[in-house]
């Protein structure tokens, strides 16, 4: 049996993930230049008052939540379908709750979320680099080494919901709602929920954002509908039929938007693989990178 062409020799490999690229350029210079962040969004409002990166973060997610209805409509975007199953039958509140917990924790120690921390580094920042090595290695561990399946999954496994039981077919807020997922109530509860995120953006009785935040807000938004577009739309259909005759299915082959933690993982598992370390000191390394930690000041 004749071998597969690699990986590289398919133009949709190139479409896919050079597009990819090519939108992550000006994304990340409008979160440099907008200092777009989640953590300080939230510092912002509760300790000064001051709601305009709040309200930046508002308009970057109704613009995803318009794009992401828009493509529904001209794509074959499911998001039961998705790499990540964002929108499962499977209602995990559990998870949701302690991961979001523990993932605010470590927002705040770290001083900031995934995509802070890569600018941080890009600046010259030590402690960033440190803490995104952690993040890889201890998500690595999770992943790959069998840690969420051993220790967290059989936790967590006790407060997911079947939502089918109840008569639902997914945990979309137009499901919830007793609309028909592919349905013109599901897509008016899209376009309800992106418009009214973008008015509170807006802000009609509070200070107006800035050109620049707009630019931000609004480029986060269209930056992942775009990467929405690029694995769910022509190019991304090409891309995973291609993907699929290979020997092997590469990592992250799917239905996908920007992200920043499992792609650390990939990074930790790529080198862990050329250096051909096992799995156990995968997780010696994950213990000596959480006790070189700097405490937080």
């Amino acid at each position: 049996m004749p071998e597969s062409a690699p990986l590289w020799s398919h133009l949709s490999a190139w479409l896919v993930l050079g597009g990819a690229f090519a939108c992550a350029l000006p994304l990340g210079a409008l979160l440099a230049a907008s200092r777009y962040c989640t953590l300080g969004a939230v510092s912002d409002w509760c300790l000064l008052g001051d709601t305009h990166r709040l309200r930046m973060w508002a308009a970057a997610a109704g613009c995803g939540v318009l794009g992401a209805c828009l493509l529904g409509l001209w794509t074959d975007l499911d998001m039961t379908t998705t790499l990540v199953p964002y929108a499962s039958h499977h209602f995990a509140w559990f998870r949701y709750i302690a991961g979001g917990f523990v993932f605010g924790v470590g927002m705040h120690l770290g001083g900031g979320c995934a995509s802070r921390q890569l600018l941080r580094l890009g600046g010259g920042s030590l402690k960033a680099a440190l803490t995104l090595a952690v993040a890889a290695l201890a998500t690595a561990w999770l992943i790959d080494g069998g840690g969420y399946r051993t220790w967290l999954a059989p936790l967590f496994e006790a407060g997911r919901v079947d939502l089918r039981e109840f008569g639902l077919p997914d945990q979309r807020l137009a499901s919830l709602l007793g609309f028909a997922p592919d349905g013109t109530g599901a897509r008016l509860t899209a376009l309800l929920v992106g418009n009214g995120l973008l008015l509170l953006a807006g802000g009609l009785t509070l200070r107006r954002l800035s050109g620049l935040e707009w630019l931000a807000g609004l480029g986060l938004g269209a930056a992942v509908s775009v990467g929405w577009w690029l694995t769910a739309g022509p190019p991304g259909l090409a891309w995973r039929e291609d993907m699929a005759f290979l020997e092997a299915l590469p990592r992250g082959v799917g239905v996908q938007s920007y992200t920043f933690i499992a792609p650390l993982a990939s990074a930790a598992f790529s080198s862990a693989t050329v250096a051909k370390l096992p799995s156990a000191q995968l997780d010696r390394s994950v213990a000596a990178s959480c006790i070189a930690l700097p405490p937080p000041k």
